[in-house]
């Protein structure tokens, strides 16, 4: 008989839907949650153990060098509050053959009309507070009211095109600065893409390496919510990978497996070992963070870049016991 997972719901999600939601959608919210984070049932692939491929993964004077998946119900990270993990297993894979860590931020190239612009620029550097900038930008674009300015922008208005002004000026061989800035945007989220080609070697092996396969396409895969009548899907699940050993890599957040491939002839042609499987495939995992990374992140992350110290970095602990 499967078993459930005890979790729980917090009393705060719950108080955050009756402030801000009618009481019918209450009731819909609720069901949601509760569905979200009720206990839930086992099946083969949400078993909490851990499974491996080679069944004699490298070790180097007891350390094993891997790279490991932990699989988890989805839950959509806060920085408010810590979330609550259902935990689906994990897999232990070798070292895949490129292991890069892409970090990005978002900055866009933004102009500025003349009046603002001009604005702008008479703030000194030592403006002591926002009032102060404000007072300055209010004096500062009423004196930039001048009879060149406005004469060009009555004539833009007259004849309704935005490319008068530059083509007035033009006649003078002369251009609007345009005052570009570079504006932040946001931080991205990271992407990471993993390959191996994968070789079974025994019976076992194969049938481990097929398990594996389809616990990857398990947890990437959305379903049925039947709390509406089947109206609304389950996000897939997630899974926080681990690279060790720990302390001179980096490390991930939460992520979602944003696509797979399987080349089952890696070759150049297809093979079959006497279970009538092929005799190799090249796995191919593309990975989505959904929660972003901060500056006070790298103080707290285990392991994160550098020599492992008290404060910084250390082991990973195991996942699950071994299937």
């Amino acid at each position: 008989m499967a078993t459930a997972i005890p979790t729980f719901v917090s009393a705060g999600a719950r108080a955050l839907g009756a402030i801000t939601l009618g009481a019918g959608a209450i009731a819909i919210l609720d069901g949601l949650i509760g569905n979200r984070l009720t206990p839930v049932p086992t099946n083969n692939y949400t078993i909490n153990g851990l499974s491996q491929f080679p069944s004699d993964l490298v070790q180097i004077n007891d350390q094993m060098y891997c790279i490991m998946f932990q699989f988890y119900k989805y839950n959509r990270p806060s920085i408010l509050v810590p979330p609550t993990l259902i935990p689906y297993g994990s897999i232990a894979l070798p070292l895949p053959a490129d292991m890069i860590d892409n970090s990005a931020q978002s900055y866009s190239e933004e102009a500025s009309s003349a009046a603002v612009s001009a604005a702008l620029e008479s703030i000194p550097s030592n403006v002591g507070s926002w009032d102060d900038v404000n007072q300055l930008l209010t004096s500062a674009v009423a004196g930039t009211e001048k009879a060149g300015l406005n004469t060009i922008g009555a004539a833009a208005t007259a004849l309704g095109d935005n490319q008068t002004t530059a083509r007035i000026l033009q006649f003078g061989g002369v251009a609007q600065n345009p005052f570009l800035s570079v504006l932040y945007n946001s931080p991205t989220f990271k992407r990471h893409v993993f390959q191996w080609t994968l070789i079974p070697e025994t019976p076992q092996d194969t049938e481990k390496l097929n398990y594996i396969l389809n616990k990857f396409r398990y947890h990437s895969m959305p379903d049925l919510n039947s709390t509406i009548g089947g109206l609304l899907l389950n996000y897939p699940d997630m899974c926080i990978p681990a690279i060790t050993p720990a302390g001179y890599m980096y490390d991930f957040k939460q992520c979602v497996i944003e696509g797979m491939s399987i080349n089952y002839a890696p070759g150049d042609s297809p093979s079959f070992n006497t279970n009538q499987a092929p005799n190799a495939i090249k796995l191919t995992i593309k990975l989505l963070e959904i929660e972003y990374w901060i500056k006070s992140d790298l103080l707290t992350a285990p392991g994160f870049g550098g020599a492992p110290t008290a404060n910084f970095g250390g082991n990973l602990a195991p996942y699950g016991s071994a299937a």
